[in-house]
């Protein structure tokens, strides 16, 4: 992690501290889950769509 943050504050020219970087990475990570996680469930409700398009009648 402090290898990365290294890089990041040669490349950007500022200082980047490794607790912010993991903070960051945290909060990129349980957003990802939690897109992730709501992405099965619509697809387990049927609203994903179908070779036929939506299929939002049949749901209902």
């Amino acid at each position: 992690m402090a290898t990365i943050a290294r890089a990041l504050s040669r490349a950007s020219g500022t200082q980047v501290d490794v607790e912010t970087l993991k903070t960051i990475v945290i909060f990129c990570g349980v957003g990802l889950v939690v897109s992730l996680l709501l992405a099965e469930w619509i697809a387990s409700l049927r609203l994903a769509p179908d070779a036929n398009g939506l299929d939002i009648i049949d749901w209902i």
